[in-house]
């Protein structure tokens, strides 16, 4: 069921007038976060810190708020009693509202919380213990159908959770697994096991529903000299895009993908007009790629982390790919050739996710199914320039920066 068009409307102004006023106070108070290369979502744990100043971005909750009651209001028309389940639940603000609107309601059901981070785990279940609709499941993590199956047949999952993969109730997925970069943090992954084992058939919401990719490549003092002191290879980084940066072209979709169906390889590429990268000026060298996302919740609510008019959020700050001297080089060489050769230049990107591949035959230890230690799946970007016959590629097969789940 799709959002009204004024209805949406006011909710997208809403949010672009939260995240306008307090992201203004965000970068007086705290500054921009520092370039971070971008590491694997569960290991090492978060702290409790980190899920406090996740919670801080209103603009966000306001949209998975009105996704959420949107998605129940259209659940509710349907009857019947309603399971829902919250995947990776941090702080808890998402069960909070599963439970509002569930209440607000009427609707009878129990909402099924899975954070695998043992303190907020535990921290949780203190939180909901008086709410006996609220299940809060062992801190493991959903990766793959198969391991939880595994881990459900020894026991290890809890018995609410065997007992949900043999009813198939959940009609509700709710999620924020989203990184700077979009899918860096196995969004699509995780809900489509959890779909998979826990799902009514093919009649469920999922929340998120699906993400958009964006990139466009920039110029930044800044960032050059904060990367030249980097050495060796190129990976993704997570920053603040500071004040110097200059679009060199428009931020243009790469790929789309739907949270509940992943593919096993995404990739997708834009076109830079050599022109208008010359008629910048000075500003023409490459320091890397910016890389944003937006996210469809529900109907007609989206987040929207690019630069402009539409951005909506703060807490996923700028992903950002950086590219080799070589690559540099032969950017400017892309950009300056004779106007006759002036063909666009081209970038691409691809993300692969396969399964971790271990000895043939090992036997798992039971302490190790489930553990954030022992990682199942592996997933990382490929990167490259094309322009004029020649191509400068990065991180072919993983090799210089994967993450793993």
């Amino acid at each position: 069921m799709a959002t009204t068009e004024n209805g949406a409307n006011h909710i997208m102004a809403k949010a672009r007038k939260i995240f306008l006023e307090d992201y203004a106070e965000v970068k007086q108070t705290e500054g921009l976060l520092r370039p971070t290369k971008n590491e694997s979502p569960i290991y090492p744990p978060w702290m409790q810190e980190e899920y406090a100043a996740m919670e801080k971005d209103k603009a966000k909750y306001f949209l998975y708020y009105s996704a959420i009651q949107q998605a129940m209001e259209a659940l509710a028309k349907e009857g019947g009693e309603l399971d829902c389940m919250v995947v990776g639940a941090g702080g808890g603000r998402l069960v909070e509202y599963c439970y509002t609107h569930m209440r607000d309601l009427e609707l009878k059901g129990n909402i099924h919380v899975v954070e695998v981070n043992n303190t907020a785990n535990s921290m949780l279940k203190r939180k909901f213990s008086h709410r006996s609709n609220i299940i809060v499941h062992p801190a493991i993590p959903i990766r793959t159908a198969a391991e939880i199956r595994v881990g459900i047949s020894k026991g290890i999952c809890g018995s609410a959770m065997q007992k949900l993969a043999q009813k198939k109730s959940v009609k509700l997925f709710v999620s924020e697994l989203f990184g700077s970069l979009g899918d860096n943090e196995f969004v699509a992954e995780i809900i489509s096991a959890s779909v998979e084992l826990f799902a009514t058939g093919d009649e469920f919401i999922s929340i998120p529903h699906s993400y958009t990719i964006y990139t466009g490549p920039i110029s930044s003092p800044t960032l050059d000299k904060h990367f030249s002191k980097k050495e060796g290879s190129c990976y993704p980084a997570i920053l603040g895009m500071p004040e110097d940066a200059v679009y060199l072209s428009d931020v243009e979709q790469i790929y789309t993908s739907v949270c509940f169906k992943p593919s096993t390889v995404l990739t997708g590429q834009i076109s830079i007009s050599p022109q208008r990268v010359k008629s910048i000026g000075a500003a023409s060298k490459l320091s890397g790629f910016a890389v944003f996302f937006t996210a469809v919740l529900y109907g007609d609510v989206v987040i929207d982390t690019r630069p402009g008019s539409g951005k909506n959020t703060y807490f996923w700050e700028s992903g950002f790919l950086m590219v080799s001297a070589e690559a540099k080089q032969k950017w400017d060489a892309f950009i300056h050739r004779e106007s006759s050769e002036c063909d666009d230049v081209s970038f691409i990107i691809e993300r692969h996710s396969v399964p971790l591949e271990y000895p043939p035959g090992e036997v798992v230890d039971d302490k190790k199914i489930l553990s954030i230690v022992r990682p199942v799946l592996k997933m990382w970007y490929e990167w490259r320039l094309e322009g004029g016959g020649v191509v400068a590629k990065h991180n072919c097969g993983g090799v210089d920066h994967c993450l793993t789940l």
